[in-house]
């Protein structure tokens, strides 16, 4: 299991932007824009959607943290399944 300090939900997101300057190079192409730009999308109760900067020398952290979330749902499901085959054996114990 990961350590509780490593763990982060969301989606890292990379965006490309136009700055709205009309003389500028990335108003004339969509391949000249800015960027990219790091965000880490979270969604909250309610359906809420939260955008979070995230400063490029960041980007390795927050992968290995959203890996290590995901890692940490993995342990969850592999004890429920053990606690469920627990409780099947234990029925079964009973039955007889």
């Amino acid at each position: 299991m990961p350590s509780w300090n490593q763990i982060i939900r969301g989606t890292l997101m990379q965006y490309y932007r136009t700055c709205g300057n009309r003389g500028c190079h990335c108003y004339s192409s969509k391949r000249l824009r800015h960027g990219p730009y790091w965000y880490l999308s979270v969604q909250w109760k309610g359906g809420k959607q939260k955008l979070y900067k995230i400063e490029t020398s960041m980007i390795t952290k927050v992968k290995d943290g959203i890996r290590a979330y995901h890692k940490l749902w993995e342990g969850v499901y592999s004890i429920a399944e053990l606690n469920l085959a627990l409780l099947r054996h234990a029925q079964e114990e009973m039955r007889k």
